[in-house]
C-alpha cells in the first residue's frame, strides 16, 4: 500500500526534480502551487515506479494527479490502483489534461470515466503579448494602462523580500474590502497568498508591485513551474480597485518584466466564476489547458 507524506518546504528540491518531466504547463504540477495550498487541500506525495504521485483532498475526498517523472507511468498507475483497492476507496484522478487522458485511455482502455471540468482549465499566455499589448485585441487593455499611467504618480518595482510586508498589507486591505472574512474559500485563498509570499525566497518567487505616492496598491507574483521552466505560474495578483486600470496595469508591467525570462505565463483557472472567466478571456490566452476528472471503474 502506498504511503503518502505531507508536502513540506524541505521536499521542494526532490519534488521539483520529478516535475521537470512534466510535459504540459499544468499549474498543479508546480511545487509552489502544492505548498501554498497545502493546508487547504492537504497536499501529499508518494513515489513508486520512478514516478511522483500527488494527492489533494477537498472536503475529505482524495484526488490524485496523474503520475509525473522519469519512470513507468503505467506501472505507477497500477500501484495506485492496487493501493486504493486495498484501502477500499475509489480512485479519482484530478487535473487530467488531454495528454494525460490519452495516456490513461491508452494504458487502461475503458476503465476510466472522464468528466470535463471547464472551471479548472488553465489560461496560458505568451508573456510578450501581455507585456507589449500590441494589436486590436488589446486596444482596451492599452487604454486602461494609459489611463492609470496618466492619473497616478506611480512606480513599478520588482518585488523583493523587503517589499513583501507592504504587499501583504495591501492584500489584507483588499480582502477587507471584499468581505473575505465571511467566506471559507476566500479565507483559504488569503492563507495561500500569505504562505507563498512569506516564503518568498525559499519558493523562488518573482513578483512586481505598483506603488502610488509610495504606497503599494497592486502586486503580482509567481514562480517558475519547475526549475528551468519556460513558464511562470502566476499565483497571486491583487490590486486596489479605487485606482482606475489597476489590474490591466499590474498584469502588463509584471509580464513585461517577465518576458525576458519566460516565454509563457500560466494565469491559473477561473473557478467557474462568470465575471472572472470574462476577465481572463479578455486577455486573449494563447491556450486554454483543458482539464478533466477521471474515475476508475475497477
Amino acid at each position: 500500500m502506498l504511503e503518502f507524506q505531507p508536502v513540506q518546504l524541505e521536499d521542494q528540491e526532490h519534488i521539483d526534480r520529478d516535475l521537470t518531466h512534466a510535459t504540459t504547463k499544468n499549474y498543479d504540477e508546480c511545487f509552489a502551487t502544492l505548498y501554498s495550498w497545502k493546508d487547504t487541500y492537504h497536499a501529499a506525495y508518494a513515489r513508486t515506479q520512478g514516478c511522483l504521485l500527488l494527492r489533494l483532498e477537498e472536503e475529505g475526498r482524495p484526488g490524485f494527479i496523474p503520475p509525473v517523472g522519469a519512470g513507468d507511468f503505467t506501472a505507477a498507475m497500477r500501484e495506485l490502483m492496487r493501493s486504493q483497492k486495498e484501502k477500499g476507496e475509489p480512485l479519482v484522478m484530478i487535473s487530467v489534461t488531454d495528454e494525460s487522458r490519452a495516456r490513461l485511455e491508452g494504458a487502461f482502455p475503458g476503465q476510466f470515466v472522464f468528466e470535463r471540468r471547464r472551471d479548472l482549465d488553465d489560461y496560458i499566455h505568451l508573456t510578450a503579448s501581455l507585456g507589449e499589448l500590441k494589436g486590436k485585441d488589446f486596444h482596451g487593455k492599452r487604454g486602461h494602462v494609459k489611463k492609470f499611467s496618466m492619473l497616478y504618480n506611480y512606480e513599478y518595482r520588482p518585488m523583493t523580500p523587503e517589499l513583501v510586508p507592504a504587499v501583504l498589507e495591501m492584500n489584507t486591505a483588499w480582502c477587507r474590502g471584499h468581505s473575505y472574512d465571511d467566506d471559507d474559500a476566500a479565507r483559504h485563498e488569503k492563507l495561500a497568498a500569505e504562505l507563498l509570499l512569506r516564503n518568498f525566497e525559499a519558493l523562488h518567487v518573482e513578483g512586481g508591485a505598483l506603488l502610488v505616492d509610495g504606497r503599494v496598491v497592486a502586486a503580482s507574483a509567481g514562480t517558475p513551474q519547475f526549475s528551468g521552466s519556460d513558464t511562470i505560474v502566476v499565483h497571486f495578483e491583487k490590486g486596489l480597485t479605487e485606482y482606475e486600470g489597476i489590474y490591466s496595469a499590474i498584469c502588463h508591467f509584471f509580464m513585461k518584466d517577465c518576458s525576458s525570462r519566460y516565454t509563457y505565463a500560466n494565469r491559473e483557472e477561473d473557478m467557474g466564476i462568470p465575471g472572472l472567466r470574462k476577465s481572463k478571456l479578455s486577455y486573449y490566452p494563447e491556450l486554454i489547458l483543458t482539464k478533466y476528472e477521471a474515475v476508475w471503474q475497477g
